[in-house]
């Protein structure tokens, strides 16, 4: 029996589509299939009515269609404030991120970070300079065991990494640039 309050049957129509979401998931997707070319018919009509509506709007008072497109788009941004949470807590949620990736990838917590960079005096393990821009020192570990060696500057990092972790590249390296000292 229907109710004689609308609200109360409005709710009870909301919780029944809740239960039965898949249900008239379902039933809409096999409606948008056997009526694809009325939908696309319909959505290009109703464009185009919407399209000359605006441009009549538009060509009688420019400057109050403006105003009101200046509102609409106020109100839709105040509605959608879950933006605004988005890129305020977007800092915790990279530092997040980057520690989860640390500790998957090397095996160490953001603490264990912190005191081998305190260890290091908080420059690069390779050359003792500290980091120019924002970067923080990369973790250097050994391709073939994972065990961590320290902390490098980015560019000391791609340069052993480019070497291949080889002792031998770099010893064979080091006597290329002494022996053009000497000359």
């Amino acid at each position: 029996m229907p109710y004689l309050d609308k609200s109360k049957q409005s709710a009870c129509n909301a919780r029944y589509r809740r239960r039965h979401k898949a249900q008239y998931a379902a039933y809409a997707a096999a409606y948008r299939l056997r009526h694809k070319e009325k939908l696309a018919a319909r959505s290009a009509e109703t464009r185009e009515a919407t399209n000359r509506r605006r441009k009549e709007l538009y060509q009688s008072d420019p400057e109050k269609y403006r105003a009101s497109k200046r509102i609409s788009y106020q109100k839709r941004k105040e509605k959608a404030g879950f933006v605004s949470d988005y890129h305020r807590h977007k800092a915790a949620r990279l530092a997040k991120m980057r520690e989860t990736f640390i500790a998957r990838k090397y095996g160490i917590t953001e603490d264990i970070y912190k005191s081998m960079l305190k260890s290091q005096g908080g420059k690069c393990a390779v050359r003792g300079c500290t980091t120019v821009d924002s970067r923080r020192l990369s973790i250097d570990h050994d391709h073939v065991t994972g065990r961590v060696r320290g902390l490098i500057c980015h560019k000391h990092n791609v340069g052993l990494g480019l070497l291949g972790d080889s002792q031998e590249l770099v010893s064979k390296a080091y006597v290329y640039l002494a022996a053009d000292q000497v000359k």
